[in-house]
């Protein structure tokens, strides 16, 4: 099932004078350099700021759903398989951009292995522009010597240079849920986000956070996953990070249950964010009170909401968090 995407979006430029959203301040460095700063009039605000410059842009992106029937020779019935959760790539194009005007594109993939017992997947950002190294500087100026290289992206396709282009940053990462009964559970929530006409960012969300919303009726799971992270920005060297990620529930009662959610950093050898949460049915509605017991963003939250799918978004919220006073 191929589902394809697109889209139009207009911005204009909010810098503009006549539109007295940005202001412009002249600031001087320690040596007397002068440089003129726009601040916006919303800047610190909850909901951010109008972006500078102006944008006429189209988006597109394919998602591809693939399945396979099976026939057996003792049985009638053709057994689906499913081959791709999702297979998505997007893209978007700014008619108006004085550079770079072809987005980087989002490839996504997402399968089940080992008669779906193991869950794979692939995100990644493919950035379609050269990267050269350009001469900025001498380490001898007066006779032009000893050349210092940096690395510059460049306006021009890698394609016209014979190159698919630079994969800026990678994920790969496969998890399974040791509970058999929600391990079949999650695979059935993958199929059919797989299906559903959610955008292409909440399936590469929900693909690959099936716990995303507390199951009551699976007594517990506990979900472990290994991710590899891959960064190549510019002018840097490839770096590559791994950590394995643990998460699950565990019922108390038929209405109260405890969510955690936990990982180990490779890199830095220590635990990562930690949360745990205790939910509570309300039949019609859902209760959760969350905890992150320590690290750098220590906060809790509350969160009251109606557990209809197509009412799910109407919930309260309280929270506190490591930077309120």
């Amino acid at each position: 099932m191929i589902s394809p995407s697109i889209g139009y979006s207009y911005r204009p430029d909010f810098s503009d004078p006549k539109y007295n959203y940005y202001q412009r301040f002249v600031t001087t460095d320690g040596v007397g350099h002068k440089t003129e700063v726009l601040k916006a009039q919303h800047e610190g605000f909850v909901y951010g700021t109008a972006s500078p410059g102006q944008s006429s842009a189209i988006s597109m992106s394919v998602n591809n759903n693939i399945e396979m029937k099976v026939r057996s020779e003792k049985d009638t019935v053709d057994r689906k398989i499913a081959l791709f959760n999702t297979l998505a790539i997007g893209t978007s194009y700014n008619f108006l951009a004085d550079s770079f005007k072809l987005s980087p594109f989002g490839l996504s993939a997402n399968t089940n292995i080992l008669h779906d017992k193991i869950n794979l997947s692939f995100s990644a950002t493919l950035d379609p522009y050269e990267y050269r190294q350009v001469i900025t500087d001498y380490g001898d100026q007066e006779n032009k010597l000893d050349p210092i290289y940096t690395e510059k992206r460049i306006s021009r396709y890698a394609w016209n240079a014979g190159k698919p282009g630079r994969i800026t940053h990678a994920n790969f990462a496969f998890s399974t849920n040791l509970n058999p009964k929600g391990q079949k559970n999650d695979n059935s929530t993958r199929a059919r986000i797989a299906q559903s006409n959610a955008s292409d960012t909440d399936k590469a969300f929900l693909l690959n956070n099936p716990d995303a919303y507390v199951d009551f009726t699976v007594p517990w799971n506990l979900r472990i996953s290994y991710n590899v992270d891959y960064n190549h920005g510019e002018n840097r060297d490839p770096t590559i990070t791994q950590a394995m990620r643990f998460n699950g529930d565990l019922s108390l009662t038929d209405k109260w249950k405890i969510v955690y959610n936990s990982g180990f950093d490779f890199e830095s050898h220590e635990f990562t964010q930690t949360q745990i949460s205790i939910n509570r049915d309300l039949h019609c509605w859902q209760l959760s009170l969350g905890w992150v017991p320590f690290g750098h963003y220590q906060s809790y939250n509350f969160s009251i909401g109606i557990k209809s799918g197509m009412l799910r978004d109407l919930k309260m919220d309280r929270q506190r968090n490591f930077f309120d006073n």
